[in-house]
């Protein structure tokens, strides 16, 4: 199955970006929505673009599938990873969120969580 991605209160993004692999890069557009995966039970990578001060991206579960929360190789997710380019994976279970916002060009801060998020890498 593939996975749809939804952009809450914008537009629905049904059946792109998840392709054989079952990535999906996320982009301008979807700042300030909610990626949510839907259709979906085997892991679900999310790749956020290049941290722009001010930038800020949500992600919701709404399926029991693992999904990984991954950042360009010079960004780093602060206080949940131990590197540079590190991503976060969620513990699998459905109603998983995080919000991430970016304070500078490399920083993101985990904004708010819900359920158990740890370094990927």
């Amino acid at each position: 199955m593939q996975s749809s991605v939804i952009r809450a209160s914008r537009t629905l993004i049904s059946d792109q970006g998840a392709d054989a692999d079952d990535a999906y890069t996320a982009t301008a557009d979807d700042e300030g929505g909610i990626i949510i995966n839907a259709a979906d039970d085997d892991t679900l990578v999310i790749t956020l673009p290049s941290a722009v001060a001010g930038m800020c991206y949500t992600i919701l579960s709404v399926e029991a599938q693992t999904v990984t929360v991954d950042v360009d190789a010079s960004d780093q997710i602060m206080v949940y990873t131990n590197a540079t380019g590190d991503s976060i994976d969620s513990a699998g279970a459905a109603g998983n969120m995080v919000k991430l916002c970016a304070a500078d060009a490399t920083e993101w801060y985990v904004m708010g969580a819900i359920g158990v998020w740890t370094d990927g890498d």
